[in-house]
């Protein structure tokens, strides 16, 4: 018995000392709350192995299904229990290899390899609103782009097209690039075809590819034409009028109130803002109607460029065009050859004539008027037609009200527009 006692000491003595030279036991977790480029992932040391866990944390690879200390390390704490790391600045749609790791004196073990795949890029999501303004050579679109898909909205716009649903042959009008609300003048001369419907819809380009947005849908304007005792062919009404006048006064006839030479970008609008900040360039970017002091050229464009809404050769468009397809403004002289032809020379005979012109007014641009309409001061209305006619700081003008008469009007003035066909 002296002897067999040792031995059975020795052989327990021995079981402990394996016991500690044991590595952690370390169980690997499964991954949470996946993003684009982002994941949570989660390990837990159950057993130290009677030796302190030094270190602790994960492996992971996107190359390699069992990564291990020579890839990619991130360490999280020591000891023993649960921990977890963010993972951050991961590629989007890529799957990747993790297991947990933890480390004593002994050495290190890992736990079973798991797998996850970062999310991938959705489509940007927008909206399109019903079209408004449409005139014969412009209309005004908008939408919204509300969502970018988890991704970065490169390019944002609108899609034009005869087919409900967008095609490549389609009309696309770049707007701008990123989220929030969208718009867009579009001047659409030589572009779209007169009386027809168009579809049209939003549409917004991130990493994931292009969408649209929701289906609306516009008819252009229909052009009707009359022929005078000249023989030439004119719109049967004023640019922006519902309706052929029914009566000298007829306020449904009167139509829109341009700008010398400016294009259609809403300052027609007899409601139009009004501004005092004259524009350099043709285009204004603004609608509003533009004031300028009297003392000054009284023009909305500083310096004045007398090449707009001039007459082109066939199949050209002129500067600023505001007549649809195939019309331009009259020239000084075809205006007052149609007034020789009226059976009195006022705007009664204007009113009797084929082309039913109302007594329309116009829009002073005088700083002080704050863009007043008026409607002359005599027995009968006045109205003053815009022709592409221009001298020195004026355009000419078929103004008829007691009389008629060719007279001379600043360019900043707010005047009617009748076009006649051919360029």
């Amino acid at each position: 018995m002296k002897i067999i006692i040792p031995v059975f000491l020795f052989l327990i003595i021995g079981c402990k000392t394996q016991e500690i030279e044991n590595p952690p036991s370390v169980l690997t977790l499964d991954v949470s709350e996946i993003s684009l480029r982002n994941a949570k992932i989660s390990g837990e040391v159950t057993n130290e192995g009677n030796s302190a866990t030094l270190d602790r944390g994960f492996v992971f690879s996107d190359k390699i299904i069992t990564p291990s200390i020579s890839d990619t390390r991130i360490q999280s704490g020591y000891g023993k229990g649960g921990y977890s790391i963010n993972l951050e600045n991961l590629t989007v749609n890529t799957p990747y290899y993790y297991k947990a790791y933890a480390t004593n004196s002994k050495g290190t073990s890992y736990g079973n390899v798991k797998s996850f795949t970062t999310a991938d890029f959705k489509l940007a999501t927008s909206t399109t609103e019903i079209p408004k303004n449409i005139t014969y050579t412009t209309i005004d679109l908008f939408g919204s782009i509300t969502d970018n898909g988890g991704g970065n909205v490169i390019e944002n716009g609108f899609i034009i097209g005869i087919n409900a649903i967008p095609v490549t042959s389609d009309i696309k009008l770049p707007v701008s690039k990123g989220l929030g609300e969208i718009s867009l003048n579009f001047k659409n001369v030589n572009t779209l075809k007169l009386n027809t419907k168009y579809y049209i819809h939003t549409y917004a380009i991130n990493e994931k590819g292009i969408s649209y947005g929701n289906e609306q849908s516009f008819t252009t304007l229909q052009v009707t034409s009359v022929t005078s005792k000249t023989g030439k062919i004119w719109m049967d009404r004023n640019l922006g009028a519902s309706q052929v006048a029914t009566s000298p006064s007829d306020e449904k006839s009167f139509g829109d109130l341009y700008q010398w030479g400016r294009e259609a970008d809403g300052h027609q609008l007899r409601n139009s803002e009004t501004t005092t900040i004259t524009s350099a360039r043709d285009s204004p970017g603004n609608s509003k109607f533009i004031l300028t002091d009297i003392v000054a050229p009284v023009d909305w464009r500083v310096p004045q460029n007398d090449n707009l809404w001039q007459p082109t050769l066939i199949g050209s468009v002129s500067v600023n065009n505001v007549c649809p397809n195939g019309y331009r403004l009259p020239i000084i002289s075809e205006l007052l050859e149609e007034a020789k032809t009226w059976t009195s020379q006022n705007s009664e005979g204007a009113f009797n004539s084929v082309l039913k012109l109302p007594t329309a007014g116009y829009r002073s641009s005088y700083f002080k008027s704050n863009g007043k309409i008026f409607y002359g001061d005599g027995p009968l209305p006045e109205a003053g037609y815009w022709s592409s006619t221009v001298a020195l700081n004026h355009s000419y003008i078929l103004i008829f009200g007691n009389s008629v008469s060719m007279g001379l009007d600043w360019r900043g003035y707010g005047r009617t527009v009748r076009c006649i066909q051919g360029r």
